[in-house]
């Protein structure tokens, strides 16, 4: 029960981890800037950790459509908006700032839902070839401009 009330509240272990994460001296900056460059999504990237960590196995593309219809249609706009808008935009600026990672969280509940319904995996996985969609969305080149701050970003939450 307990398991379930962690799931719905977005209180739960994929959202502490990424509240840990997130929290280690660099790893803001780096996933930021790999946000920023190359389009990584951070929450998938912080979830494809926390579940390399469980051994749980990566839910297929079908399964994770909740997760992509909320990330498309609530943070990628509500990221956009207050992009748009600079530092003299306030409180605006920070009302969005805020209600994106409100979706945020809801995203990382959402994804939470999955993996915490998928099998364990005993696979070794190289972490800079993991097959996690994140990744595979990079192509050729902008891949392996991504690499250095990925590896960077491994560095910082495997000390």
């Amino acid at each position: 029960m307990a398991a379930k009330f962690a799931t719905e509240s977005g209180d739960n272990p994929l959202w502490q981890y990424a509240l840990a994460t997130y929290g280690i001296p660099g790893v803001k900056e780096v996933v930021l800037a790999m946000q920023n460059e190359f389009a990584v999504d951070v929450v998938m990237l912080l979830a494809d950790q926390w579940r390399q960590q469980q051994q749980l196995s990566w839910p297929d593309d079908s399964q994770l459509q909740d997760y992509l219809a909320w990330r498309d249609a609530i943070i990628v706009p509500l990221r956009a908006a207050r992009q748009l808008l600079s530092r003299d935009s306030e409180p605006l600026r920070s009302q969005l700032l805020k209600a994106e990672l409100s979706a945020e969280q809801e995203a990382i509940r959402r994804l939470y839902r999955v993996l915490n319904n998928t099998v364990e995996s005993h696979e070794p996985v190289d972490v800079l070839d993991t097959s996690a969609a994140f990744y595979d969305q990079i192509a050729g080149q902008k891949k392996e401009a991504l690499r250095p701050l990925f590896q960077q970003f491994i560095n910082l939450i495997s000390d």
